[in-house]
């Protein structure tokens, strides 16, 4: 709703900030960036039934790369969370599809996205 409403109004976004808005439009409730201009964004996934690594196989069997939280972390039993390169789609449309792909994981898994900053 943001993003399409800053285009209605001409308001000039870059690319960085229209894929936030975008981001956020799919995720209201995600943990915020501290720069409106982030490349990644994290959704951190509190009590994740499966591994990480299961998490990303199961979203890469649908056309969608995501990193979970195992790759980022010295610890032995880190937090759950989905680091998602927002970036790297080729453009906002390709972005679309891949965020509503893991919106759509998420609730047919019954996840929840905690709400708090990194």
């Amino acid at each position: 709703a943001a993003f399409k409403k800053a285009m209605q109004m001409g308001v000039d976004l870059n690319d960085e900030e229209q894929r936030n808005q975008i981001f956020d439009e799919i995720f209201p409730d995600a943990v915020k960036p501290g720069s409106p201009e982030a490349f990644f964004r994290w959704l951190p996934l509190p009590r994740l039934p499966l591994r990480g690594m299961d998490l990303e196989h199961a979203l890469r069997e649908k056309n969608v790369n995501v990193y979970s939280s195992h790759r980022f972390t010295v610890k032995s039993n880190p937090e759950d969370f989905l680091r998602l390169a927002i970036s790297s789609p080729e453009n906002n449309s390709d972005l679309l599809t891949a965020l509503n792909i893991v919106k759509e994981f998420i609730r047919e898994n019954q996840l929840e996205i905690l709400q708090r900053s990194y």
